[in-house]
């Protein structure tokens, strides 16, 4: 190491609120430990200040500049610190130590390869562990301190986790305890009390000893309620797992008849609904389904053409070539003209129609639903002849006269209201 030591300052400095923005820096000038007496010229470079004349200890650094109309900003002061410095080059680690509990009348050395500290004698509860290291100048690192709890692990006892305490949306003043299935380590969260919309789980488990964990808190989750209609618009920002009794599907095509708009609709396959993706969800009407993220994503289908809302956000009438509708009652409405306050909710999508393709049709309020390229069914009101009554659901499961929602009757999917 050279003999001299060097500082160096970067100051990034304010300029002043008389000075003007197209002012030049003309001058620089520092100073040692407040005394004016060491005043020097900074080059207009980043400089190198000489510091290898100063004693151990704190010392401050002040400094100003003047701009090319002659005035001196207010100094800047700085502290830093002269700690001793060896001339030789410290390289490798030659000596490492610890002690317990901040006792150092137990310090004891450390092998240089990975140690094995013993425990043993400890007492069951939490301690600390001290550390410091020497390099082949003699000089000791600062003491780290490390905490670390000794549990009760006895061979002869087992411990088990008997309990669990859980909140949602970090609402930790309605918390709930249940128990832990003591044969399938598992327990049952009740999130019937949930609207719908995105949530968070936190939570934390007790063993048989009375000690509780840390707190870990799950993956977002959502809670969907199905329109009455029985179909719906969905997205997210990641992929989800659909559960039981959902349906995800998406539009392709739009197409025109005369004065009526149709829009072909897929089916989604697998059972992930990917994410940034809008798609249709159909299931019964009214009830509330839990969505969670889905281990993997899946590529969306290339033709869909629903637009994802996953923030809320202002969605115009018109965008350009296109023109927007919304999904309201079982059929895709034309967006109103609303100010840009009004916005669609979340997790949401909506279909962006060219307007070209409208036609004699450019005024339609609505555009009905066409499954796999088939004839449109009921999503208008159109009611379908019941022939031997028999209906299921998107399941496959029968269902009676007084089911509400997409069902399926002679072959094809109906909305029963």
């Amino acid at each position: 190491m050279s003999k001299y030591r060097y500082l160096l300052f970067c100051f990034a400095v304010a300029v002043t609120t008389w000075a003007a923005g197209q002012d030049m820096l003309t001058e620089r000038v520092y100073w040692i430990d407040n005394d004016i007496g060491t005043l020097k010229t900074l080059d207009p470079s980043v400089a190198t200040v000489d510091v290898s004349g100063l004693a151990r200890g704190i010392h401050t650094f002040t400094m100003r500049v003047k701009d090319d109309q002659g005035r001196w900003s207010v100094p800047v002061t700085k502290y830093f610190v002269i700690s001793q410095v060896n001339q030789k080059e410290a390289k490798t680690i030659t000596e490492r130590e610890y002690w317990i509990d901040n006792n150092l009348s137990t310090c004891a050395a450390l092998g240089e390869s990975v140690a094995t500290v013993d425990i043993s004698s400890l007492a069951v509860g939490v301690h600390s562990l001290t550390m410091r290291l020497k390099d082949d100048v003699g000089q000791w690192s600062a003491a780290v301190t490390k905490y670390f709890i000794k549990a009760n692990n006895s061979e002869d006892e087992v411990n088990t986790i008997v309990r669990c305490l859980y909140w949602f949306d970090d609402n930790i003043s309605d918390p709930q305890v249940v128990d832990v299935d003591g044969a399938t380590g598992t327990v049952s969260v009740d999130v019937a009390g949930l609207t719908a919309g995105k949530h968070n789980l936190s939570w934390r488990v007790c063993d048989a000893k009375g000690a509780w964990s840390d707190t870990f808190v799950s993956e977002d989750f959502m809670r969907y309620t199905v329109p009455a209609s029985g179909i719906g618009t969905f997205s997210a920002s990641t992929a989800m797992a659909l559960p039981d009794g959902l349906t995800a599907h998406y539009t392709t095509t739009t197409k025109t008849s005369g004065s009526k708009l149709y829009v072909n609709v897929g089916n989604i396959s697998g059972t992930t609904i990917p994410a940034e993706t809008g798609v249709l969800l159909m299931g019964e009407g009214g009830v509330t389904f839990t969505l969670v993220r889905s281990v993997g994503d899946v590529t969306p289908p290339e033709d869909n053409t629903l637009m994802p809302v996953v923030q809320a956000t202002h969605v115009a009438q018109t965008s350009g070539e296109y023109t927007n509708f919304m999904l309201k009652d079982g059929q895709f409405v034309r967006i109103a003209a609303d100010p840009e306050s009004v916005k669609m909710p979340e997790n949401r999508a909506y279909l962006p129609v060219p307007t070209s393709v409208l036609g004699e049709s450019a005024s339609s309020k609505s555009i009905l639903l066409m499954w796999d390229n088939s004839e449109p069914t009921g999503i208008d009101g159109i009611q379908q002849r019941e022939e031997d009554g028999r209906r299921y659901n998107l399941n496959g499961q029968r269902v009676g006269r007084d089911y509400k929602g997409i069902v399926i009757m002679n072959g094809k999917k109906v909305l029963k209201k």
